[in-house]
Formats: structure tokens, C-alpha cells, sequence
């Protein structure tokens, strides 16, 4: 029947009634039937996207209609049709359409599906994403400045040593672009269930981030950066205190990680020379602040 269905006759339906486990009452489950999807006319407006709105919000109870949904989203990148209706919307001020957008991705987020949540925070996306939640329906009259929060992260968040590998670099960003969600966009709106969806998601990219770290010369050439350390040039300093800095970040990451990878990790920064860089943090480097960031370093390898 499923087959015919979805080949043959899209309007057959067909569902399953179960007992309750207390033997009161029953639920009713949809094995396949019609689904209705929301709109992706390239020409969105009050109605159309109050209607999707109430699709989303009608599909995401069903498990066949939210499946069905999940998989429309991301086969028809339906994300960037919202966005593109957003800068629109922005554009011609259009108050009612901006708050109907900004629930329609929080909608989308409640789905709790890894994949929508890592296709929002793409570099083509992630901007779009966050200029939406900055509408909110309840604060209507009010806007968030989230594009100009994490504008104001850029400065910080750099190259220490030059990144060859592109799947890292799109893994780096992603799990910081997670974290902001988590931490600043989402913040008042996220359940338990949304929380440790996205925390998992960012403790998996954590993991890809320290495996790939063993594996690529990135680390190589950042310990070459205290072989040297008669060479006073301004940049190399700079680079080499940036170099505390980050491994102090990915050692902090690593608490996360399994007890066997966490020492993986370890053995793969002593063989790779880690005590020349804490032996210029602790010798040579005069910033109190990096001196501590080292000391933490060494004490959480210990511990």
C-alpha cells in the first residue's frame, strides 16, 4: 500500500491505531498518506508564509509528515528560499513577514534534525539565519542585533597558522557558529531537547576538530614557531603568543572527548614537541595571562 501510495495514488492514506501501554485510550500513527508541504513559490508573502507556518507546525507531530517534511527541507533547500524572502522583506520593511520568518525557523529548529541545523550555519546561510531570529514575535516592536554580535567575534577568531585543509576550516566554523546559536541567538527558546541536539552536534565536530589536528602538519608548523626563539620579530612574537592561545583552546575542547581519544591527543602533542611551547611561555613570554593559559594547559594534560 505504501508503494502504490507514493508511486500511484499520492491521495491513499493509511494509518495504524495503537493501545495506550495503560491500556486507556489509543494513538493514532500515520504510515504514509498525502503530505502537505510548505509553500516554495520564489514570491512569499503574509499569507503563503502563514500557511507554511501552519504546516510545519501541524507535520512536526506525526512521525511520517515530519520525515517527509525533514526531507523536503533538505532536498529543495527550502532555507535558502526563507532567506532570500528575508532580505526582501527587510528591504521593503515588512514587520508582519520578518516575525512570520522568524517562526518558521524556530519551527524548523523544535524539528530537531542535525542535518537543518548544520545546513543553517553554512557560510552562505548562517548570516541569513541570524538576521531572521533577530525578529521575534514576542517582542514585536523590538529587534536583536545578533548580525552585529558576531561581527564583533570576527576580529578574534583568526588563523594562527595557515589551515590547508578546506573540511577543517568548514568544521571550525560551523562548531563556533553552533555555539553562538546555543549560547546568544537561542538562548531563551531551546528545551532539553534542542540543547543537547546542538551541544551533541558541537561535541561531534569537537571530536572531528582533534582528530584532524593529529593528523594534519598545522601542528607541526605551529611548534616550528618556538624553534627559533632568538627571532624577535614582531609578527613571529605575535604568532607565537596567538600559538599559547590556541593550544589552550583545543586542549580545553578536549575534556570532551573519550578517555582513550583525550590521551591520543596528549601523546600526539608531546611527540609533536609541546614542551618547547610551554618552556617559551613559562621562560620567555612576560603576559601574565598567556603564562596562566599555559599552566592550565599542562594541569589539565596531567589531571
Amino acid at each position: 500500500i505504501v508503494e502504490v501510495q507514493r508511486r500511484l495514488e499520492s491521495n491513499i492514506s493509511l494509518g495504524a491505531v495503537k493501545s495506550n501501554d495503560n491500556g486507556v485510550g489509543s494513538v493514532h500513527e500515520i504510515i504514509t498518506g498525502p503530505v502537505a508541504l510548505p509553500s516554495r513559490e520564489p514570491e512569499q508573502d503574509e499569507e503563503t508564509l502563514m500557511e507554511s507556518l501552519r504546516v510545519l507546525n501541524e507535520n512536526i507531530a506525526f512521525g511520517f509528515l515530519k520525515n517527509e517534511t525533514i526531507e523536503f527541507v533538505l532536498r529543495t533547500d527550502y532555507i535558502s528560499l526563507l532567506i532570500d524572502h528575508f532580505h526582501k522583506a527587510e528591504r521593503e520593511r515588512l514587520p508582519k513577514n520578518l516575525l512570520l520568518l522568524g517562526s518558521i525557523i524556530k519551527t524548523l529548529i523544535l524539528y530537531n534534525q542535525r542535518d537543518i541545523l548544520e545546513q543553517m550555519v553554512e557560510d552562505s546561510k548562517i548570516n541569513g539565519i541570524i538576521g531572521i531570529l533577530e525578529y521575534d514575535t514576542e517582542f514585536p516592536t523590538l529587534k536583536a542585533n545578533h548580525r552585529k554580535c558576531l561581527e564583533s567575534y570576527s576580529p578574534s577568531f583568526k588563523e594562527v597558522i595557515p589551515i590547508d585543509n578546506e573540511d577543517l576550516k568548514s568544521i571550525v566554523k560551523k562548531c563556533f557558529r553552533l555555539q553562538f546559536l546555543k549560547d546568544v541567538v537561542l538562548v531563551r527558546f531551546l528545551d532539553d531537547h534542542n540543547f543537547h541536539l546542538i551541544l551533541d552536534t558541537i561535541l561531534d565536530l569537537q571530536t572531528c576538530i582533534i582528530g584532524f589536528l593529529q593528523v594534519d602538519p598545522c601542528l607541526d608548523r605551529l611548534m616550528d614557531l618556538y624553534n627559533d626563539i632568538e627571532n624577535n620579530d614582531a609578527k613571529i612574537v605575535e604568532k607565537r603568543k596567538d600559538g599559547i592561545k590556541l593550544l589552550h583552546q583545543c586542549v580545553q575542547m578536549s575534556k570532551n572527548l573519550d578517555p582513550i581519544d583525550k590521551s591520543k591527543f596528549y601523546k600526539t602533542l608531546v611527540r609533536k614537541k609541546l614542551f618547547k611551547l610551554l618552556d617559551y611561555a613559562f621562560q620567555i613570554e612576560t603576559d601574565s595571562g598567556l603564562r596562566i593559559m599555559a599552566t592550565d594547559t599542562i594541569v589539565t594534560i596531567i589531571e
